[in-house]
C-alpha cells in the first residue's frame, strides 16, 4: 500500500463521517488518532517479524 492508497482511504473516511454529520474538527481528531496507532502497530509487528 502506498502513499496515496492511504491518503485516499483516509479522504473516503472522512467523507462517511462528514455525510453523518459530524463536525470536521471532530473527525479529524479522531481519525489521526486511528492512524497513530496503526503506525504504531504496524512498526511492531514489523520488529516482531526481525527477531
Amino acid at each position: 500500500m502506498n502513499n496515496n492508497d492511504i491518503v485516499q482511504k483516509l479522504w473516503n473516511l472522512c467523507d462517511v463521517l462528514r455525510d453523518d454529520g459530524i463536525n470536521y474538527s471532530d473527525y479529524v481528531t479522531e481519525l489521526v488518532l486511528l492512524l497513530f496507532i496503526k503506525m504504531v502497530h504496524e512498526n511492531t509487528e514489523a520488529e516482531t517479524l526481525k527477531a
